[in-house]
């Protein structure tokens, strides 16, 4: 994700705010269903600098449905807020994921 101008430390500062009022939390799906749901902390973010976000650490979860994850959607209340393309913005600890596991994020910063 790149957007050019002004105004990316305070879109992120904007984004931030709205998911530690309302709460947040990423849907890792495969396209189609959601695998797992991953809620994030408050507050969620350890870092804003430059135009990237850098998140706290994600707790484990509870993998609900086998498959392989391609994208995970940032759901701030009940809107998506962004879309993140696993492998690229969003590390995870296996490649595939087999319901009753638990899957663990890597990593996860996004920059603009």
């Amino acid at each position: 994700m790149n957007i050019r101008g002004y105004g990316k430390q305070q879109m992120w500062q904007g984004l931030v705010a709205d998911a530690n009022t309302r709460g947040a939390r990423l849907s890792v799906t495969n396209g189609v269903n959601e695998l797992v749901s991953l809620p994030l902390s408050t507050p969620m973010q350890y870092s804003i600098v430059s135009g990237k976000l850098v998140f706290n650490t994600i707790p484990k979860a509870l993998i609900l449905q086998s498959g392989i994850p391609t994208v995970a959607h940032l759901i701030i209340g009940s809107a998506t807020a962004l879309d993140l393309e696993v492998g690229v913005d969003l590390m995870l600890d296996k490649p595939s994921v087999q319901a009753g596991g638990y899957l663990n994020i890597q990593a996860l910063s996004i920059t603009i």
